[in-house]
């Protein structure tokens, strides 16, 4: 039987990977976001801001749209092992993500 520890451990990797992206990204986000406030809204600067802002929501609803995908690929899993009805397992990982 092949071992399958090294899938698991490259995955808890790329969980924290993407979770630690997110944190660097909302903290940008946050960041621009009082930049922009400062700023006037005739300057270039104003419109870098804006453009910056909306680059990094979207990498940020790509690692959203990720977790997604893996919640309802668990759930699927989930269903069919156990058969098809809402378990603790399923609710539970809803809240976590």
């Amino acid at each position: 039987m092949k071992n399958h520890y090294p899938f698991y451990k490259r995955a808890g990797y790329k969980n924290a990977a993407s979770k630690k992206r997110e944190e660097i990204l909302e903290r940008e986000i946050a960041s621009l976001e009082k930049q922009l406030d400062n700023a006037n809204n005739d300057t270039p600067s104003y419109h870098i801001f804006a453009e910056s802002i909306i680059s990094l929501k979207k990498e940020l609803e790509k690692i959203f749209e990720y977790r997604t995908q893996g919640a309802i690929i668990r759930s699927k899993s989930q269903w069919y092992n156990e058969g098809e009805k809402n378990t603790r397992y399923f609710l539970r990982g809803q809240l976590v993500n």
